[in-house]
């Protein structure tokens, strides 16, 4: 029989290790930012680099996973809870498969379409709000083991940021289909703006994981 103590010690573990895979995922989405950033200006090799650090930070969003699963196997039925962490695990790891697809996208976006359409501000405003979401999620996976309540408090700021990502994905997606001529890049500029607005959809999935986790601690 485990006391309260040994099972607090346990659950301080895993959602450190929780907290270190969240972080990476943000890791990686400023990252993509900065693949965007290098498009517009034309810097191949800032585009590379970034791309780069987002395939390498993936490895660790996998690594953290699999030292979570071996940490909540280990310490067993002493985290009453372990199914929930290792959900919420999952959902975050999502965040970042959508991550690498939009990055692999944005390095083949034809910079001069976007510039005549009026689409290099917009697109850089949805990604913008990409990495707030996730922000904000990080937020709220650090709440967990200082305040739960809290935790699911900031749950509202997520869905605020997904709400205003809807509006802007409709807006530049009625861009892309009535500004754009060439078939080849309204398929990519569209396919980056649907990837974008999914990976919102898994954020705001991940902190529904987050919340029901911080309700049952």
């Amino acid at each position: 029989m485990f006391n309260d103590e040994t099972e607090s010690q346990a659950r301080r573990k895993t959602f450190s290790i929780l907290q270190d895979h969240m972080r990476d995922v943000l890791e990686s989405a400023r990252e993509l930012s900065q693949v965007y950033s290098s498009s517009i200006e034309n810097n191949a090799d800032g585009v590379r680099k970034a791309s780069d650090a987002i395939i390498k930070i993936d490895e660790s969003v996998e690594s953290h996973r699999r030292l979570l699963t071996r940490e909540i196997a280990d310490i067993g039925v002493m985290v009453i809870n372990r199914a929930d962490i290792l959900h919420a695990a999952h959902k975050i790891d999502e965040i970042s498969s959508y991550i690498i697809r939009i990055s692999f996208r944005l390095s083949h976006l034809n910079i001069k379409i976007l510039n005549k359409t009026g689409l290099t501000g917009g697109l850089g405003d949805i990604l913008d709000m990409a990495v707030e979401g996730i922000h904000r999620l990080n937020e709220i996976v650090r709440a967990l083991t200082i305040n739960p309540h809290h935790a699911i408090d900031l749950s509202n700021s997520v869905q605020k940021v997904k709400r205003s990502t809807d509006l802007k994905f409709k807006e530049l997606i009625t861009i892309a289909f009535n500004d754009v001529d060439s078939v080849k890049d309204t398929l990519i500029i569209t396919a980056i703006l649907e990837d974008i607005y999914e990976l919102a959809d898994r954020y705001v999935i991940a902190t529904n994981a987050i919340t029901i986790l911080a309700l049952g601690l």
